[in-house]
């Protein structure tokens, strides 16, 4: 009964569309500079070749050459195709993958001159800081959020930064070059984790016990984008009981969440 079951599974599922990945992953640039990705298409399950269709919605900032194309995926097998990206205005951006057949994926690019120092951030849970240490020196300099921090994300720019302040119920949006926390933000108790959309627009908490998840969207301060000002989570979302990880889709529409123990659950 359980093969007849799964072969009936198997047979009536819907066709499951061709995987892409870009190669590398994300990208950093000068202004007038470029370089070539490989886009690879995979379909290891299928037993047909299939032909798809891709194309690339490419943000003011940066171009793409070509932007759209077709490639034959063989049976259990895997096609590629190059792009050649060349960055314009500084900023972070999103080239984002669509096409008939083919999963949407997306490719951060970071256009910089590459001013300031690489640095280093660790949360420091039993206190109340985050130590910022450049790498070229090894000083390192701590600044005060809220307490028991236990996670710190950075923007792909490498300017804003958050900690989720475990026993604050909030996060701490820091100014990586001034060493301040310029906003802070209230979330749900005990925030697990931080993960950011590729264009490092929204930011989303798993919080628990109250089980839910608090997607919020940053907005430009008065020195944007060198600085960032947050506001309130965009919307309250529940999920299983102590959520512990969140991850937005590569496309950032969606959010995914662990819930370790079993609860109920919901889909974004």
């Amino acid at each position: 009964m359980d093969q007849f079951l799964y072969r009936t599974m198997l047979e009536n599922a819907p066709d499951p569309r061709v995987d892409a990945a870009f190669s590398p992953a994300s990208l950093s640039l000068q202004p007038g500079a470029s370089e070539t990705v490989t886009l690879g298409l995979s379909d290891k399950r299928s037993t047909v070749a299939k032909t798809v269709t891709w194309k690339l919605d490419v943000p003011d900032g940066v171009t793409a050459s070509p932007a759209e194309g077709t490639a034959t995926v063989p049976a259990g097998g895997s096609a590629s195709a190059t792009v050649t990206l060349t960055a314009g205005t500084t900023g972070v951006h999103s080239v984002v993958l669509s096409g008939d057949g083919v999963l949407d994926r997306a490719l951060p690019v970071q256009v910089t001159d590459n001013a300031g120092t690489f640095r280093a951030l660790t949360a420091n849970f039993s206190g109340a800081s985050v130590s910022s240490i450049d790498l070229s020196t090894g000083r390192s300099t701590d600044i005060a959020v809220g307490n028991n921090p236990g996670e710190v994300v950075v923007s792909a720019d490498g300017r804003t930064a958050y900690a989720a302040d475990q026993g604050s119920n909030t996060v701490s949006v820091i100014d990586v070059a001034e060493h301040t926390v310029t906003a802070t933000v209230a979330v749900g108790r005990v925030p697990a984790g931080l993960a950011l959309t590729p264009d490092g627009g929204t930011s989303g908490s798993p919080t628990t016990p109250t089980a839910r998840s608090s997607p919020w969207t940053r907005s430009p301060g008065p020195r944007a984008p060198a600085s960032r000002s947050a506001g309130p989570p965009s919307t309250w979302v529940w999920t299983g009981a102590a959520a512990r990880r969140t991850s937005p889709r590569p496309t950032g529409t969606r959010w995914c969440r662990s819930t370790p123990r079993r609860a109920p659950r919901a889909r974004l």
